[in-house]
């Protein structure tokens, strides 16, 4: 039998201290990051200590969003640029009896809907005790030894695509220059104006990432050079084992791309995360190009508990929403 108390910490410093001693925590899962969240988001951290007995055996890290009288507890919400967060425990964890843990804490603290999405742990329990599973997905790359190992992981194509770039003389580079904010942000835009759309998320979150992540030495900033041309930039983040993708963009100029400067600061960044020790390359998202980077569709589950009355509100809404389409595509409707 767990049960969850909420806790806090004097620094960050002693947050981290904690939590890595459990198996199964991430990038997401320092105070780094928490704080990051914290600092882009109109959220109140609330962490809770999972305790078995008087034996703490893990932390659950969320927020606490408000909408009107409506609490929300997300651990993490869409939106965050956060893939997942969920508890932070050992692997010998019952599951069954902490999601259980986990319900009981969330109702006794007035939380009409609570959002959870972890990979670390079998979320089919969390099924069992009155949670919904909804389905997510990212693809993952195992990362091989060396740039020759991986470069060996990648599709025909990846390969092909890599050694072109190569020998025409493009180079990837770390960069630690405050300037690449800037410079990824520009092309971000860019990428995103091609389709007429701004980008999913302001230049000011970029600058609190390189604020507070760039110190702590988790943050991999790659820029593709083509002489003194920056054709591509990308960020990738250092997690306990993981390789986590924040982001990539790239000129829209047809011709800079025909040189394949993608698939080149892809291929360099499994280059640094290999040489950090880790394991494992979670390019977020799902997307048919990244199957070239010997990417695999893994499931990351969501799961979502909401209180009845919400629970209605929501169908409610939902099916008046269903009927406002079928009425406008109606009135819409060309006569005959």
């Amino acid at each position: 039998m767990y049960e969850l108390t909420p806790v806090s910490f004097e620094s960050g410093e002693a947050w981290d201290a904690a939590v890595v001693r459990f198996d199964l925590w991430h990038l997401f899962h320092t105070a780094a990051w928490l704080d990051f969240v914290e600092q882009t988001q109109p959220v109140t951290r609330l962490s809770y200590g999972i305790y078995e007995g008087e034996e703490l055996v893990g932390y659950l890290p969320g927020f606490v969003l408000k909408k009107g009288p409506v609490r929300i507890f997300g651990s993490p919400f869409p939106g965050w640029t956060t893939a997942y967060l969920g508890p932070a425990v050992n692997r010998e964890v019952d599951p069954r009896a902490l999601f259980t843990a986990i319900a009981k804490a969330l109702r006794r603290d007035g939380f009409a809907h609570a959002e959870i999405r972890c990979h670390l742990l079998d979320s089919r329990a969390a099924g069992e005790v009155g949670f919904r599973l909804c389905r997510n997905e990212t693809q993952i790359a195992e990362l091989a030894a060396g740039p020759e190992e991986i470069l060996e992981s990648f599709t025909k194509e990846g390969r092909r695509n890599v050694r072109s770039a190569l020998r025409k003389g493009l180079r990837a580079e770390v960069t630690t220059d405050p300037g690449f904010v800037d410079r990824y942000y520009d092309q971000l835009e860019a990428v995103f104006a091609k389709h007429g759309l701004p980008p999913t998320y302001p230049r000011s979150r970029v600058e609190k990432l390189w604020e507070l992540l760039m110190p702590t030495g988790r943050m991999i900033c790659l820029q593709v050079m083509q002489d003194d041309r920056c054709l591509a930039t990308g960020i990738d983040l250092v997690g306990h084992g993981w390789l986590h993708s924040f982001g990539s963009a790239a000129v829209q100029d047809p011709q800079a791309l025909k040189l394949y400067p993608n698939e080149l600061r892809r291929y360099q960044g499994m280059i640094e995360g290999a040489a950090r020790g880790l394991q494992h390359y979670d390019l977020t998202g799902v997307r048919a190009y990244k199957r070239k980077f010997g990417a695999k569709i893994v499931d990351v589950p969501v799961l979502m508990r909401s209180t009845p009355l919400l629970r209605a509100g929501r169908e409610i809404f939902r099916g008046m929403n269903t009927l406002r389409m079928r009425w406008g595509r109606a009135l819409t409707r060309p006569p005959d």
